[in-house]
């Protein structure tokens, strides 16, 4: 069956239509036409996505190219802007818009929530030892040296790799080497498996979403969905790009079906090759921009994000009378729910420092696209090997404050940490990520070649603040309504300020350290002790390390309104279309269906009702995977335990 951006060329009816082609929406259609194929039974699946196909995009397979994703030109993201009253400042968030989602574009760090995350949810068939089997079926972990991962909760045999990346299989990466040095000189243990969801505090080299072998990413669309629409493959998987759903069809309470409309990606200057085991389909799709009604004989279901799901089901008319009002849609189900308590993970800033380049060298070269760098990094991927097999992440930690810092965090967040941390030691405040970024930028006139540079930022896992986002019109060009409300809580702001302190204490005892980059760091007085350091003699960097910084408590102002002018989001979005009792403003009960519709639900991230202290992917891929266990049930399809990771992908 065809992958294609032409809807003339597909059927105008299936079994099941899933409306975004992101992670779990991968994941949830790949599984789904596995089963059926391997239980011989003929299942009609049409997988929608906005965006274009990533199948062998460059930039897409290679690790090392997630910088240049950024890039707003390529259009591999929608970026949504909100204001921020509370602050004085606007935000600018990115969506993914690519077949594979966030999985084709992200970073490639693998995490993994802790347990009490699930744990929290109190939601049956959704605690921490219900879905670990389900974690465990997806993914690959493989190390060639000895790591001791607890093979308890991990997996061997699924589609995903987990790995250190093909660079680092037999010794260990510089750059973790060093954070583990430092991290020792400060008191914290390195942890052999920070991703057991039981560990709070550690430190450990942080494991990539890459193969070991080959060095490409892994992302969902090239792990389910190119091989189930290969010419090796007869199933009855469907993917249409490029294309958005205008709403759910609902008539008499039911989802029968989807209104579609092409897209406009900007970024795509040639029509797609049509994929498709049919010799006769065109190869030449005439893209079509009137909307088209697609109908689902058994269900439809939202994989479209935080973000999109929430507009999508008010397009629709489910959500809030009050909202749908405003915008012109008729409410058939009264959802309060719908886009509210979005959460997200809040970075402080990146704090630049520079380093002995001969210790720990830097590639700016590659990561700044140089031509000669691109040419050399291109004939070692064909090894599997170089920067571009790499993300760049060498290492990580995960930090719970001291009774001591504690008490500096003032009452408010101390009741907090009482009420919510206190009895759930798998739960850390923040994360400090150490890596590299293109240092190219020709205002930068403070970067010498003598040094070499990287950053680290530190994020927080578990804001309190929520925000929310809803459409203004009917039509999906409109803009939303988009309210993030990052900071909003006064109690989420010492968090930051801790996790500043933090991670200067644990660069400053590394021992390739050379100095701080003071157009990175809150501006001290120059009187303060906790000015920065810019360029230490061997006797400064001696004594640095064995001493601590002593803030006072105008330092301590100085980098809450840093903060404040600094922040950005980490995309790491969910929360919209929460998956709780109605009465507590619920989307979807626990087999996710949207309540007051039949024959609809939501399998993304929107469903998540509290945050989890990780990067997203592997809660996404997770999601779709429970959705497809959930699905097959009710269809009467068994799921295989059949092993993926001998595929060969083309």
């Amino acid at each position: 069956m065809p992958l294609t951006n032409d809807p003339k060329i597909i059927g105008d009816e299936y079994d099941i239509i899933i409306v975004g082609g992101g992670s779990s929406g991968c994941v949830l259609a790949g599984m789904l036409s596995e089963a059926a194929r391997h239980e011989g039974r003929r299942l009609s699946i049409l997988l929608i996505e906005s965006g274009r196909d990533n199948h062998n995009d460059p930039n897409v397979v290679r690790p090392g190219r997630y910088w240049a994703n950024l890039n707003p030109n390529l259009g591999y993201f929608n970026n949504i802007k909100g204001n921020l009253d509370h602050c004085g400042r606007e935000i600018e968030v990115a969506v993914p818009n690519i077949l594979g989602g966030g999985g084709s574009v992200n970073f490639m760090m693998y995490t993994r929530a802790s347990a009490s995350d699930f744990d929290d949810w109190r939601t049956e068939g959704w605690y921490a030892e219900d879905l670990v089997p389900i974690l465990r079926k997806l993914e690959n972990y493989q190390f060639t040296r000895d790591s001791n991962p607890d093979q308890s909760v991990h997996g061997f045999s699924g589609p995903f790799a987990v790995s250190h990346g093909p660079n680092f299989r037999e010794q260990i990466d510089p750059n973790a080497g060093e954070v583990y040095h430092a991290a020792q000189k400060l008191g914290y243990p390195i942890v052999a498996d920070m991703q057991n969801m039981r560990n709070g505090v550690g430190f450990s080299e942080w494991p990539k979403w890459i193969d070991p072998v080959t060095g490409h990413r892994q992302d969902p669309a090239h792990r389910y969905i190119h091989p189930n629409i290969s010419e090796h493959t007869n199933n009855g998987l469907t993917v249409l790009c490029e294309h958005k759903v205008v709403r759910v069809i609902i008539k008499e309470g039911r989802a029968t079906g989807v209104e579609i409309a092409y897209s406009h990606t900007t970024s795509v200057t040639e029509p797609i090759k049509v994929k498709t085991t049919d010799a006769n389909a065109p190869s030449h799709p005439a893209v079509s921009s009137s909307v088209q009604e697609i109908r689902a004989r058994s269900m439809v279901v939202l994989t479209a994000g935080t973000a999109n799901t929430p507009q999508l089901l008010e397009r629709s008319g489910i959500g809030s009378s009050e909202i749908l009002l405003k915008a012109n849609v008729e409410c058939l189900v009264d959802l309060p729910g719908v886009g509210e308590n979005l959460q997200d993970h809040l970075a402080g800033s990146q704090y630049f420092y520079r380093f002995d380049k001969d210790t720990l060298p830097h590639y700016n070269d590659y990561l700044g696209g140089d031509p000669a760098a691109m040419l050399e990094a291109d004939e070692e991927f064909k090894q599997g090997k170089g920067p571009h097999s790499m993300n760049f992440i060498g290492g990580a930690g995960r930090i719970r404050p001291t009774e001591e810092e504690l008490q500096e965090m003032g009452p408010a967040f101390r009741n907090l940490w009482n009420a919510y941390y206190l009895n759930a030691p798998d739960k850390a405040l923040f994360i400090n990520c150490f890596l590299e970024r293109p240092m190219n930028d020709p205002q930068w006139t403070f970067l010498t070649p003598e040094y070499s540079y990287k950053i680290i930022i530190p994020y927080t896992l578990y804001p309190v603040s929520r925000g929310s986002i809803h459409i203004t019109s009917s039509s999906i060009n409109a803009l939303p309504e988009f309210r993030p409300q990052y900071l909003l809580d006064p109690r989420d702001l010492p968090p930051h300020v801790l996790a500043y302190k933090h991670q200067r204490e644990f660069v400053r005892r590394m021992p390739s350290f050379r100095g701080e980059v003071r157009e990175f760091h809150p501006p001290f007085s120059e009187a303060s002790a906790a000015r920065c350091i810019e360029y230490p003699t061997a006797e400064q960097r001696v004594e640095i390390a064995n001493s601590k910084v002593v803030y006072t408590g105008e330092d301590n102002k100085v980098i809450e309104e840093w903060v404040k002018a600094n922040f950005f989001a980490v995309w790491h979005w969910l929360g919209t279309a929460a998956m709780r009792p109605r009465a507590q403003g619920g989307v979807v009960d626990e087999n996710l269906n949207v309540y007051g519709v039949q024959g609809l639900k939501v399998a993304d991230l929107s469903i998540c009702p509290e945050n989890v202290g990780a990067n997203t992917y592997s809660t996404a891929l997770l999601l779709g995977g429970k959705a497809a266990e959930i699905v097959a049930k009710e269809l009467g399809l068994g799921m295989s335990d059949t092993s993926y990771n001998n595929r060969v992908l083309n």
